[in-house]
Formats: structure tokens, sequence, C-alpha cells
């Protein structure tokens, strides 16, 4: 999330599968690479509003794709135009404000009133005082809302008596509860937060059991608490009422403890457009992604889909082209009708984003172990010096001769060292279930867990558990029974998972072009 530029342009593997969508729910689409997409549509030369959607599930690639454009835009953007890169940075509301205030076109704005909210916005509240504060904001929304569309009076007047009832805010306030996701996106996020959860209330947060109302008895909770909870029991759409309802006040609650007004993000960027337009300029703005933008989403949605042309025009603002990064979960449940229907593109990055071409597979492992492996002042020069890949540093160790190698171009060879191409197939196809064969899930519990295992435990490597590894099948049985008979108790099963999972077990041992093999892996 907030690797180095050196970083990110070393580790970076073409993306070559983005299917381009004109409506989401449309069955024909276009597959075209990174490149394809970046000439065709993000350099954007025919000067057209735009409001494109980069879609994926969480750990697909689409913040890392959203910032090469911008990379790429870096290299090749025309005079005229004003590129906005926010970045997901810490993922929170205060993070990417903070980003907003440095940019020169926001300092430029002529209405200062808005800029100095803003800056307040980002002023630090001590976190438990803010948890503390959204709860009390929830109960304050509701005490006033006069719209029953979703919960009548005398069912709002119940909930706040349970949601004032101590065990049932515990529940919400704990570590990931529903407080929790919703003050992770207002907060300033010193972890650097990357999670996609949504600042949203979710069914299982309002589902309660017998002995929890048992409970309530014992505890002398409220009458109106108490109701409450048996209503929960008894009629099953109830959680999922409630959740839908709370949803419908989170915008205004985010607002509130930032202290921000309704209309201030929108006035903002009203006015950078004008601001571009006065300057006689166009803007590209890229937001990595959109869940950082909790509590301001609509009105931000409002101005990137206002256009500049026709019934627009008057208002004098410069034309955006937007690229903003989402989840499906996100774009369905948190964007409204109108702007769905004013997506220009949709650009979806499918989960398995490797595809069939175990190549690009390699070299994203290669890439990583590379990168990892040189000190940076290297990538640093070399990213200065036009990051080409003729030039590209390759880090030499002993430990890495006669090991699998992928070639990247240019005749450049990254070593896989401590994995061999089997291996890398074998553990992603058994560790990572298809839900889960993103780029994300593929660093952190493939790659990162390997390499810890070898760093910290090279005597026992490989000793990390290894899913489904009988999905890896022995061509012989023999093979197993054979490691089991001849190495000692405590080593046979990492042996038989080295040969099984890094080999082919085929064969225990055979001889090629004077070469030794032992379980198809040179001795």
């Amino acid at each position: 999330v907030a690797s180095t530029q050196a970083d990110f342009l070393a580790t970076h593997v073409p993306v070559n599968h983005i299917h381009i969508k004109k409506k989401w729910d449309s069955k024909s689409d276009k597959v075209m690479s990174e490149e394809q997409v970046f000439n065709k549509y993000i350099l954007n030369t025919e000067n057209k509003h735009q409001f494109i959607i980069v879609i994926g599930s969480s750990g697909a690639g689409k913040s890392h794709l959203i910032r090469w454009f911008a990379a790429r835009l870096e290299q090749s953007i025309p005079e005229n135009e004003v590129v906005l890169f926010v970045r997901r940075s810490d993922n929170s509301l205060k993070g990417t404000i903070k980003q907003l205030l440095e940019l020169p076109e926001v300092a430029s704005i002529p209405n200062k009133a808005v800029y100095d909210r803003l800056v307040r916005a980002t002023s630090t509240i001590d976190n438990k005082k803010l948890k503390d504060m959204i709860y009390q904001n929830f109960i304050v929304e509701i005490k006033n809302d006069e719209d029953d569309e979703i919960l009548s009076n005398n069912e709002k007047k119940r909930l706040v008596e349970f949601l004032q009832y101590e065990q049932f805010q515990m529940k919400l306030m704990r570590e990931e509860g529903a407080i929790d996701r919703i003050y992770q996106k207002v907060a300033e996020n010193e972890t650097g937060d990357s999670r996609d959860a949504m600042a949203l209330f979710e069914t299982e947060d309002f589902i309660v059991d017998v002995n929890f109302c048992d409970d309530m008895i014992t505890n002398g909770a409220a009458k109106n608490a108490r109701k409450m909870a048996d209503t929960i029991l008894a009629e099953d759409e109830m959680p999922e009422r409630l959740s839908d309802y709370m949803n419908t006040l989170v915008n205004k609650v985010v607002q509130t403890c930032a202290g921000l007004e309704p209309g201030d993000f929108e006035q903002v960027f009203v006015e950078i457009r004008k601001e571009i337009k006065r300057q006689g300029k166009n803007l590209t703005l890229l937001l990595e992604d959109i869940t950082a933008f909790t509590g301001v989403n609509v009105a931000l949605l409002n101005v990137l889909t206002t256009e500049h042309t026709g019934m627009y025009e008057s208002q004098e603002l410069c034309r955006i082209s937007s690229i903003v990064g989402t989840t499906e979960k996100y774009f369905n449940i948190n964007f409204m009708d109108n702007h769905k229907d004013r997506v220009t593109q949709f650009f979806c990055i499918p989960n398995d984003v490797f595809g069939e071409k175990q190549d690009s597979l390699y070299e994203f492992v290669g890439r990583y172990l590379n990168v990892m492996s040189l000190k940076s002042n290297i990538l640093e020069d070399w990213a200065r010096n036009g990051a080409a890949l003729k030039d590209y540093p390759i880090h030499k160790g002993e430990e890495k001769a006669n090991w699998d190698v992928v070639v990247i171009g240019k005749g450049k060879e990254l070593s896989l060292f401590p994995f061999t191409k089997k291996a890398i197939s074998n553990l992603y196809m058994c560790i990572l279930q298809p839900d889960y064969r993103t780029p994300r899930y593929l660093l952190r519990d493939v790659i990162e867990r390997a390499v810890r295992n070898y760093l910290f435990k090279k005597d026992s490597f490989p000793e990390f558990s290894i899913e489904r590894i009988n999905d890896i099948p022995f061509e012989s049985l023999y093979v197993s029974t054979y490691i089991h008979q001849h190495v000692e108790e405590g080593s046979a099963d990492r042996v038989e998972r080295f040969v099984r999972v890094w080999g082919d077990a085929s064969d225990l041992e055979y001889e090629e072009n004077g070469i030794r093999y032992v379980g198809g892996m040179p001795v």
C-alpha cells in the first residue's frame, strides 16, 4: 500500500486480462492489456468526459493498476492536462483529505471557508473518544430521524434503548465490529490498513441468541431494549432491516464526527474544476480506492459524474476524466442508481489475474524475490534513470546457482530461489482457494510464508502448512512409501512435502544429460 515508486516499478507485472464493459450487467466484453487500455481510454485523446470504474475483488490489483496508470501519465501527459492522483494511503477519510490539501490546485481555491473546514476535519481527535462519538452520534441521528420508511417510530425508540444496552454496545464496538469498521475509515490510521472492509453495518451485527436475551433480564436491561431483542429473535428479517436502516445514517454520522458540512466536499471539487478551467486546462483524476471517501462518497460521485457540456456548460467546469477503484460489493451497495447509470466504462480485473499463463505467475514471484533481495538505493537509481527493462537490476547470490529461473525480457533472468516453478504453481493452486487467487493473497499466503520459513527456520524448510497438499498426486505411491522407510521419522514428512510440491515425485532417482535428479530436481 505504501511502497516506494522504485519498488512499485520494479515489482510491476503487466496486467493482460482487463475486461472492458459498457454496462455492469453486460454479457459481452472486450479483453485488453493494460497498455491497450492506457492508450485507448486513460490518455483520452478524444478529450471526452469519462467516469471509469476499476472493479475487482479485494487484493485483485485495482490500486496497483490505477497507480501504474498514474506512473504512465507522468511520462506522457499533455501540457494542458492536470493529473490528480489520490493514493489509498492510510485508507481513511482524514488521510485522503490531507492528500487533497497538499495539492496546489486545492490551495488556490477562492472559497477559504470550505478550505478551512477541510483543514479542521483532519485535526486529530483522541481515538477512543472518536469511537464513542461515532456510537453516540448514531443514537442522536435515530432520535431525530422523522423518516419511517424502514423502521416505525416505535421500533426506533426500541432500537435506541437496545443500542444503549452495555452488552450490545460492546458487541458493536469490538475490534472489527461495525463501529470499528466505520472508525477505521474516518480516523488517521497508523497501521496503513489495506483492508477493503466497508464502513457499513452487516446483518450479522444485529443477530442475538436466547442466552443474550436471558442475560438482558438478569442484567436489568430497559424494557424497550428487551422488546427489540425479542423482536430480533422472533422475526428473521429484523436484523437485515436494522442494518439497512443504520446504513442510511452512516454518511451523516461520519460528516458530523469529521466536522464537515454535507456540501463541503462537492464544493471543493467544483472549485477545483473551475480553477482548472480558468487555467485553460483539463483534469484527469485517479482514485485508488473510493472506500477512503466514506461519509462524502455521494458528494464526490456527484462531482465526478457531472459533465462540462450541455446543461452544465454555464457552471464553467473543466472536462474531467476520472478513474475510480472499488469492489463489486461496494459498487452495488453504495452507488445510487443515477451514479451507476453515468459510468462510461467498467474495467473488470478477474480474480485469477494470471489466467492460464504460468509465465506471468513466475514473473510475479521472481520480481518480488529479486526486489526484496536488492539494496533500496540500487532500485532508486534505476527508477531515477528511467526504469528501463534493459537496465533492470538483478540480484545474484551463490545459493541461487542451478536453481529455476524466469526470463522477463531483454535476456533478464530472475532466480526463483527458494521456489521451483513446480512449487509456485502447486502452492498457488493448493494454498489459495479459487476466490483468493489474487496478487495480495499470493504475496501474503505463499511468498511471505515460504520466505519467512526459509529465513528463520532454514533447517526445517519447508515446514509451513500446505493446505490441500493431497490434491497434488503422487504418480507412484512407491515414492511416499520409500521415503517413509528410508528417512528418519522426524524428517520424512518434510522430505515428502519437498519432493511432492517442489519436485514432481515421478521417480526418485534418474540421470539426464549427465545430471542426477532426485524427485524431479537436480541433486
